[in-house]
Formats: structure tokens, sequence, C-alpha cells
């Protein structure tokens, strides 16, 4: 039970809110909301294209497949190397490199695709914002090759020279 001191603080706020019947809430204008700098800001937001993204759309789905891709090998590899410590069967440390073969050539190809995306939007927007951005697709394409190569040398020579 709540002490006579805490009933009065209660009863003495003075609140300067009052609540709306229906009848005053149907009145209000929309007209006073769109006023609000709030929803104008929002709506110039959504409205504009370039504030979501400067790339085109397929070159942001190659963007987004290459990082994938180049993570997924990543962790290939990492997983090749721990198990390689740990004594992994000799069939899963196969498994794993034929992965890593696949997913290297997915790699590369992907990459190639987006640096000559990128090389159309310089020339198309005439931009040189995509020459730098083309850059990193350089270097992954040849970590790709690289790690594909080894993979692959790897795979074989585990294999023997007979089978």
């Amino acid at each position: 039970m709540k002490n006579k001191e805490e009933i009065e603080t209660l009863e003495t706020i003075d609140d300067d809110f009052e609540l709306l019947e229906e009848s005053e809430i149907e009145n209000l204008e929309v007209e006073e909301l769109e006023s609000l700098d709030i929803f104008e800001e929002i709506a110039e937001r959504f409205l504009d294209a370039d504030f979501h993204s400067k790339l085109p759309m397929f070159l942001r789905l190659t963007r987004r497949s290459v990082v994938f891709l180049f993570f997924m090998l990543l962790s290939l590899s990492t997983i090749f190397i721990i198990g390689n410590a740990q004594q992994f069967l000799e069939s899963d440390l196969k498994f794993i490199l034929q992965l890593m073969t696949y997913d290297a050539i997915l790699l590369v190809v992907m990459s190639i695709a987006a640096f000559l995306e990128s090389l159309i939007c310089i020339f198309s927007e005439r931009r040189i914002f995509f020459l730098f951005y083309s850059l990193p697709f350089l270097i992954i394409i040849a970590f790709a090759l690289i790690v594909g190569i080894l993979s692959k040398s790897i795979h074989l020579l585990s294999g023997g020279f007979f089978c």
C-alpha cells in the first residue's frame, strides 16, 4: 500500500498532455503531419535513388557474390590447414581441397565479370570512382588463381603418381 506522501505527490503532478477524443482525432489535418521536417526528410530519402546506391544493380550482385566466394575460400583454406594439423581423414582433406578448387574457379569467373562490369561503368557513366572500385577485383583474381592452383596441385600430389 502506498503511503500518504506518494499519493499526494501523484495528485499534485500537473500533466501538460490532454487526451483527445475520437472527434478531435478525426479533425486533425494531414497537412499538419506533413509540415513536420522529419516526414519531409524521410520522403526525400525514400524517393532519391542516389541515396540508396550509386552502383548498378548487376554490379552490386556480382560484388556480393565475389565477397561471399572470397570468404568461403578463406574459410575452406582455414579448415584445410586446421584439419591437416588435427589429422582429419585423408578423404575429408581431399574433399576440402576439391571444394577449394571449385570455389576458386567460381571466384575467378565472378571477379572477372565484376571487373569487366566496372570497366563498362567507367566508360558509360564517365566516373573515375569505378576505376578504384575495380582494382580489388584484380587482387582477388590473383589470390583465387594462386589458391586454386595450389589446392589442385596438392590434391593431385596426394593421390599418388598412379591413381
